[in-house]
């Protein structure tokens, strides 16, 4: 008995939600065109992107960044195209690029930052909320404001993204096998 092996493709594929999180000015996408998108839909995946930006200012400390060994630093440059588009621009300009390489745009998200994206700081008398002696165990009181506010809008986005994956789901009539996640500056 001889068994042939079949493709991907012939098998029907799988569906592939390809998310992007992170801020604006740090976009470096061209390079997931090639190393996501493409080579999944080749292999007969159906590759769908969602991108939540914030757009809002960069909290300072991610403005500037160490370049060499030696300590120096740099600053931000960003996709030499993308920092200089509108935000309806960007969002079309991303939209094409996906399109072309075989994908779908499930939800491309531009936002200044996250609604209520802050973990509480004092007890609170709501018993829906958490207790602040309940956040000690996650070690988040351990770091100053800045930090706790930076990791509270890198959760937000991510809840916020799932349910753009979920609202997705629902309007294709189908569930993603997949979710992969990406940072803005991945290449």
């Amino acid at each position: 008995m001889s068994r042939t092996r079949t493709t991907t493709a012939e098998r029907g594929g799988k569906n592939l939600a390809a998310l992007l999180l992170g801020h604006r000015d740090r976009l470096a996408f061209d390079s997931v065109l090639p190393r996501v998108i493409e080579v999944n839909v080749r292999q007969g995946h159906r590759v769908a992107v969602f991108a939540y930006l914030e757009t809002g200012i960069m909290p300072s400390p991610y403005l500037k960044y160490t370049t060499s060994m030696s300590g120096s630093t740099g600053s931000l440059q960003g996709h030499p195209t993308f920092r200089t588009m509108s935000s309806a621009v960007l969002r079309e300009t991303l939209e094409r690029k996906v399109r072309q390489a075989g994908g779908r745009v499930g939800a491309i998200v531009l936002d200044p930052s996250p609604p209520d994206a802050r973990f509480p700081s004092a007890p609170s008398n709501d018993p829906n909320l958490p207790h602040a002696s309940d956040w000690p165990r996650w070690r988040l009181l351990l770091y100053d404001e800045r930090i706790r506010r930076t990791i509270a809008i890198v959760l937000k986005k991510e809840l916020m993204a799932y349910r753009l994956i979920l609202h997705d789901e629902e309007a294709q009539h189908k569930r993603y096998d997949w979710i992969l996640f990406m940072r803005e500056d991945a290449h």
